[in-house]
């Protein structure tokens, strides 16, 4: 009986070994629930790459990365920083499109209402008519 119960013991031991070495989580998989941080100067190339990418449809991100000294490689975990922070992505955005809207044709023309106001303001001749 009490070698039986030596032997359960030692068998439970070793399950319990084995469990805790085997569902150990790899470094890899340890998230430490915080977002990698991203200097400006990251951010600033990351906005700029894709600044230079907006305005030239034809521009390959090797050629918009040149300006910055920088491979794809290093690009694409700035852009992986970015883009695990809500903040740093909302604000990418927000530089972008408002950097797309300066240089849309449809923001430099007149609006529809701004065209109507001026041309009720503009007093026509009438032809003799009350």
């Amino acid at each position: 009986m009490r070698r039986t119960l030596a032997v359960l013991t030692l068998s439970l031991i070793g399950i319990t070994g084995i469990v805790i070495v085997a569902l150990r989580p790899a470094a890899e998989e340890i998230d430490s629930g915080e977002a990698p941080k991203v200097s400006e100067q990251d951010f600033q190339t990351y906005v700029g790459v894709y600044t230079a990418m907006q305005n030239d449809h034809d521009l390959t991100i090797e050629r918009a990365l040149e300006p910055y000294k920088m491979d794809v490689d290093a690009f694409r975990q700035i852009e992986r920083q970015v883009q695990s922070d809500e903040r740093l992505t909302d604000k990418a955005r927000h530089a972008l499109l408002t950097q797309a809207q300066n240089r849309s044709a449809f923001a430099l023309a007149p609006t529809a209402t701004a065209a109507a106001g001026d041309a009720a303001a503009t007093p026509t001749a009438s032809k003799g008519k009350p």
